[in-house]
C-alpha cells in the first residue's frame, strides 16, 4: 500500500515570519514550490519508517538546491525543507526531463554541492552502511507543484546484520567479515548518477543504533555466499568472533545475532586483546616489523615510521589521528617455501577465507599461520575514502644476526631478505628502495613472478610513473616506483625536499625503512665492506617492475646524501664490484643493509 501526503506548506520556508529590512529589498524571483509525494509506507527492508527519517530528493538538472523529506511517527506523514536555497517555479522551468534520484541514510548526514555533484558525510565522514534509493523517477509540475511517487530500494547485494543488545554502545563497535565490503553512497549528480565508496572486503565497519541493538551493513562479495565464513566484533576489550558453517548469505537480507553475552557453542568465542597479541610497537615503533615465529601480533598504528623526526617538516612524534584510521588491508605478500600454482598457498599473515588480521583503537593486529615459515607481507592503513595514510613491511623472518665492519654492528642479512633451499640466490637479494623512501620493491631478473611468488601477482600490485612527485605522493601510493632521472634533477622527489634530507646520517627519521633498533647505514659505515651479496638494480629511467638489470652487482644505498652541487638528487651508495663508494640518483633501486642505531 502507498500512501499520498500532500505537503501544505512551501519549500520556502516560513516567508511569513521574516523581518523587514531597511531600504529597498528585492523580491523572490519566483514562485515557492509545494510538494506532493508518494512514499511507499515501509523501507525497502520492510520495517516502517521511524521519527525523524530523512529522505534527500535531487532534481536532475538543478544544482546547489534540493528537497529534504521528513518522517513524523506521531502524523505518520513527511514534511519537507529546502536545502542549497528556496525551491522557486523558476528552478523548474528549464529542466527538460523531468527525473529526480532520492537517498535515504541510516543517519542525518551533511550535504555539500560541488562541481555538479552533491556529496554525503556524517561527522566529517562518509556513510558506511545500509543506504536506500530511488534512481531516474520521473516527476511532473503543474503551476508551482510538484508530484511524484518513489519506492526506495536497497544497492543490489546488500547484506544487514543485526547484533542484539548494543544499542547503546554501538560507537565501541567495529565489524568485519571476509564476505562483505563495507558500502558507502558517496555522491549523486546533477545528471541522477550515484557514486560509491566501496572499501576491500574485511574492512571493519561502525554500526548504527535501533531500538534494540546494532546493525552493520556491507555489499556481499558474492550474492548468494554458501561458504563458511566468520564474523568479528570487536570492542575496547575484547574480540568476539562467530562462525557459521555450510550456511548461506543471500543479498537483500537481515540476519540477526546474538547478544555479545551469549558465548559458547555456536555462539560468540571471546578473547581478551590485550592478553594475546604481541606488541611489536611496545619497544620501539617503525616501518618493518620483524616476526620470527608463529603466533598474533599488533602494533600501533597511528605512529608514522618510528614516531621520530620528519625532516620535511621539521616536527617529531609524528603521529596520525585514530579517528582517521578506518580500517587495515594487505597489499601484498611474498609468498616462501611454495611453488606459485601449488596448493595450499602459504600465507605470511594467516588466511581462511580471508586474511585475519584486523585495526581497532589505534592497533593493527594480525595472526601468522600455525607453522611459522618465512614471508613478508605489506600492510597498510586507511582513510574512510580508502586513501592510504601509513603502510609497514611485516617480515617473517629467522631472528636476525649480526656482522661487525668498520667497528659497526650490522645486520647479518639484506632488508626483507628470506632464505629459501634453491632460490637463495634470489631471496637473499632482500627489497629495493628509492632513496629517502620506506617503500619495497621485489629485486629479481626476468620474469618476477617466476622468482619471486607474490600475491596478488606482481604485475597487479606494482606500478610506476615516470614524473617527479612527493613524499606524501609516495607515502599514499607504496606500490609506486618513480623513475624520472632528468639531466638536471637525478631524484625522484622536488629539490626542496631532498634536500631536507628524509634519510639521514645521524639520526633515524620516519622515512626510514628498518625495524625497531636498525637503521640505514652512512657512507662511512659502508666504505670498504665486503662479503655482501649480489642484488641488482633498477635504474632511474624505467618504471614499475621495469629495468631490472645487473643481477650479479650488489648495490647497496647509504643514508647520506650527495654534497657535490653538480649531481644534484644524487646519494651515496656501496658497490659489491670493487667500485666501492659511489655517487649515485636517488632514484634507482638499491638493496639496504642495516646498521645498529
Amino acid at each position: 500500500m502507498r500512501k499520498t501526503i500532500i505537503l501544505l506548506f512551501s519549500a520556502a520556508g516560513l516567508l511569513s515570519c521574516t523581518k523587514e529590512l531597511a531600504g529597498t529589498q528585492e523580491p523572490a524571483a519566483g514562485v515557492p514550490m509545494n510538494f506532493e509525494i508518494s512514499v511507499e509506507e515501509t523501507k525497502a527492508s520492510k520495517t516502517g519508517w521511524a521519527d525523524g527519517d530523512k529522505i534527500y530528493v535531487f532534481f536532475n538538472g538543478l544544482e546547489t538546491k534540493y528537497l529534504i523529506m521528513t518522517y513524523s511517527s506521531e502524523s505518520g506523514s513527511w514534511s519537507d525543507t529546502s536545502g542549497g536555497g528556496d525551491l522557486l517555479d523558476t528552478d523548474f522551468s528549464g529542466l527538460g526531463t523531468r527525473t529526480l534520484t532520492a537517498v535515504h541514510f541510516p543517519v542525518a548526514v551533511d550535504v555539500n554541492y560541488s562541481d555538479g555533484r552533491f556529496s554525503f558525510a556524517s561527522g566529517g565522514k562518509p556513510v558506511y552502511n545500509f543506504y536506500l534509493y530511488e534512481s531516474g523517477k520521473a516527476y511532473t509540475v503543474d503551476g508551482a507543484t510538484v508530484t511524484a511517487t518513489m519506492s526506495m530500494g536497497k544497492p543490489a547485494d546488500m547484506v544487514q546484520i543485526h547484533v542484539a543488545g548494543i544499542e547503546s554502545s554501538v560507537a565501541d563497535y567495529t565489524f568485519g567479515c571476509s564476505k562483505i565490503r563495507p558500502v558507502a553512497c558517496k555522491s549523486v549528480g546533477i545528471d541522477g548518477t550515484i557514486t560509491e565508496n566501496v572499501l576491500h572486503a574485511g574492512a571493519l565497519l561502525s554500526g548504527i543504533a535501533d531500538s534494540d541493538g546494532g546493525i552493520f551493513a556491507g555489499r556481499l562479495t558474492d550474492p548468494d555466499v554458501k561458504t563458511d565464513y566468520t564474523f568479528t566484533v570487536t570492542d575496547n576489550s575484547n574480540i568476539y568472533t562467530l562462525t557459521r558453517s555450510n550456511r548461506a548469505l543471500t543479498a537483500g537480507k537481515m540476519y540477526n545475532f546474538p547478544a555479545l553475552s551469549e558465548t559458547g557453542g555456536a555462539n560468540w568465542s571471546v578473547s581478551a586483546k590485550d592478553s594475546e597479541y604481541t606488541d611489536l610497537s611496545a619497544a620501539e615503533a617503525a616501518n618493518t616489523y620483524i616476526v620470527s615465529s608463529a603466533g598474533k601480533y599488533k602494533f600501533n598504528a597511528t605512529i608514522k615510521g618510528n614516531g621520530g623526526l620528519d625532516p620535511l617538516t621539521g616536527t617529531t612524534a609524528t603521529t596520525i589521528d585514530p579517528a582517521d584510521i578506518s580500517g587495515v588491508k594487505v597489499l601484498w605478500e611474498l609468498y616462501n617455501d611454495v611453488k606459485k600454482g601449488i596448493s595450499p598457498a602459504y600465507h605470511t599473515i594467516k588466511y581462511d577465507s580471508g586474511y585475519d588480521i584486523s585495526y581497532s583503537d589505534g592497533y593493527v593486529t594480525f595472526s601468522t599461520p600455525d607453522t611459522f615459515k618465512e614471508g613478508v607481507a605489506c600492510v597498510a592503513v586507511y582513510d574512510s575514502s580508502d586513501n592510504i595514510l601509513w603502510s609497514w613491511l611485516i617480515w617473517a623472518t629467522t631472528e636476525p644476526g649480526t656482522k661487525t665492519y668498520n667497528g659497526r654492528t650490522f645486520m647479518n642479512k639484506n632488508l626483507g631478505a628470506t632464505s629459501r633451499n634453491g632460490y637463495s640466490d634470489n631471496y637473499v637479494r632482500g627489497f629495493l628502495y628509492q632513496w629517502g623512501r620506506k617503500d619495497a620493491f621485489s629485486a629479481a631478473s626476468g620474469s618476477i613472478d617466476d622468482v619471486y611468488w607474490f600475491t596478488p601477482v606482481a604485475a597487479d600490485v606494482f606500478t610506476g610513473v615516470t614524473t617527479v612527485e612527493s613524499m606524501a605522493y609516495t607515502v599514499a601510493r607504496p606500490t609506486t616506483r618513480i623513475a624520472c632521472w632528468t639531466s638536471s634533477t637525478h631524484s625522484w622527489m622536488p629539490e626542496e625536499e631532498y634536500s631536507k634530507r628524509p634519510w639521514r646520517e645521524e639520526v633515524k627519521t620516519i622515512y626510514d625503512p628498518c625495524p625497531p633498533g636498525w637503521k640505514v647505514p652512512a657512507k662511512d659505515d659502508m666504505d670498504g665492506i665486503s662479503g655482501l651479496p649480489a642484488t641488482g638494480l633498477y635504474s632511474s629511467d624505467g618504471p614499475g617492475l621495469k629495468n631490472f638489470g645487473n643481477a650479479g652487482t650488489g648495490y647497496y644505498w647509504t643514508s647520506t646524501i650527495s654534497d657535490d652541487p653538480t649531481l644534484p638528487g644524487n646519494a651515496y651508495a656501496f658497490c659489491n664490484d670493487g667500485r666501492n663508494i659511489q655517487n649515485w640518483s636517488q632514484a634507482e633501486g638499491y638493496a639496504i643493509r642495516p646498521v645498529r642505531e
